[in-house]
């Protein structure tokens, strides 16, 4: 099948913050990573390859000498994809709801594609819960992939849709399984990751460790 009668880009690209003043881009395919650096540089906005040696192909850092706010992860999604890489970028917010106070994560930027080709990027995190080590994985892409992604995901995970006036803007998983002590937090990712590639997905997929270490002898 030709690629002008199939949609979405032939190269996505996801933008997440990494610190107050450093972005991190994860590309699809991962050895893109070295095209997505060269449409930010041609746009005038200075970035970095890093851990191309790496399995996947590295990623684009981009550093600023100052704290820079969410606007200008949406600003990086939307250079990439007005030079044909398919760009999202992801902020999280932290809301009172009922009060709970909640982090989640939100779409920034304005020109991210509506439609996209089965890929998502995952990313696990791994935190600290009462019973110990709990995780909560959260998957991006277009809002029709995602509505996709959770129908997929359902059957066999605690999925929380996150939405936006057009759509869906990201899924929230918690891995419940670890709280019953009946896996670790790398099987219950790649359960995850088979199960969306077992429905046609593909895509980053990463993995943060936020906790507290175990104290030392």
């Amino acid at each position: 099948m030709s690629m002008q009668n199939t949609p979405g880009f032939e190269t996505y690209a996801f933008v997440q913050r990494m610190a107050a003043n450093v972005a991190l881009v994860h590309t699809w395919p991962g050895e893109a990573a070295a095209l997505a650096h060269r449409a930010l540089d041609e746009g005038g906005t200075r970035t970095s390859l890093v851990g191309e040696d790496q399995p996947g192909g590295g990623a684009v850092m981009y550093f600023a000498e100052d704290d820079f706010g969410d606007d200008r992860l949406g600003e990086l999604a939307d250079e990439l994809t007005l030079r044909g890489i398919g760009a999202y970028a992801y902020s999280l917010v932290h809301d009172d709801l009922a009060d709970a106070h909640v982090d989640a994560f939100a779409r920034v930027g304005r020109a991210h594609p509506r439609e996209g080709r089965k890929v998502v990027l995952v990313h696990t995190f791994i935190h600290d819960v009462p019973e110990g080590i709990g995780a909560t994985t959260w998957v991006f892409g277009a809002s029709g992939d995602l509505a996709e992604a959770a129908l997929a995901l359902s059957p066999r995970f605690e999925v929380a849709p996150v939405r936006e006036p057009e759509g869906l803007t990201a899924l929230e998983v918690s891995h419940l399984e670890l709280n019953a002590g009946l896996s670790r937090p790398v099987e219950a990712q790649r359960s995850l990751t088979q199960a969306l590639q077992e429905a046609g997905f593909e895509g980053p997929v990463l993995m943060t460790n936020n906790a507290t270490p175990p104290p030392t002898a």
